[in-house]
């Protein structure tokens, strides 16, 4: 999440100095929910791999919760969500909705075993939902795939048999999604968590990613689409 602050056209903003994004100072731990602002909460989760943490975040419906993103399929984050959802901040409320910003497997990796939980359902843009779909089809190995793509631009042999047997596949990381995914209707309003958000897609992460800003708060929750 990102908090723009109020720089004017006329005021370039040079390193150090009138930036616009307010770094709030607040300690964040994995699994540990987090007030960031009213009626959002940050939940950082564990990764298993190298990235070794995700946000993702919790907007607060008053008998509920709106989920952006879930975290990676493993025992950590299944751990860490139970933990997190039983704690006083959250107030044991289920959870109500899911938005996943993208594909990838540290933010969809959990949309399905949160959705059947809780019978919540399930949004994503349509771009987004299209790869999920191959990239998740059990009659395809994707990476296998790229073998073609990774010669034509010179890969050498031995590293391309390294990839094909380390790089873990969707599947491993990705519980099945539900039957009824909706897709996000672009451009209109998202209304979540009491506000209402301007969807922004962004492409070059993925291809439909899907960022939500709030012009009332100068609320951005950015996904994957702006990284420290």
């Amino acid at each position: 999440m990102r908090n723009p602050g109020s720089v004017s056209p006329e005021q370039p903003a040079e390193i150090g100095e009138h930036l616009p994004i307010r770094y709030v100072e607040i300690e964040i731990r994995v699994a540990e929910p987090t007030l960031m602002a009213e009626g959002i909460v940050l939940l950082r989760l564990p990764l298993p791999f190298a990235l070794n943490h995700i946000n993702t975040y919790l907007l607060d419906e008053g008998d509920g919760w709106t989920l952006i993103d879930c975290g990676v399929d493993c025992d950590a984050a299944r751990q860490a969500w139970d933990a997190a959802l039983a704690s006083p901040l959250l107030g044991g409320r289920p959870v109500r909705r899911i938005l996943v910003t993208h594909h990838h497997p540290d933010h969809i990796g959990l949309a399905g075993w949160l959705s059947r939980r809780f019978d919540a359902p399930m949004s994503i843009t349509a771009g987004e939902h299209a790869v999920a779909g191959r990239y998740s089809d059990p009659t395809r190995d994707v990476v296998s795939e790229r073998m073609a793509f990774w010669r034509e631009h010179g890969l050498p042999g031995d590293l391309i048999s390294w990839l094909l047997q380390r790089m873990p596949r969707y599947s491993k990381h990705v519980q099945p999604l539900p039957d009824n995914v909706a897709f996000v209707n672009l451009p209109e309003p998202v209304l979540l968590g009491k506000r209402s958000w301007r969807p922004i897609i962004g492409r070059g992460h993925s291809p439909e990613h899907l960022s939500l800003y709030d012009a009332t708060t100068d609320i951005l929750i950015s996904g994957d689409q702006i990284l420290p």
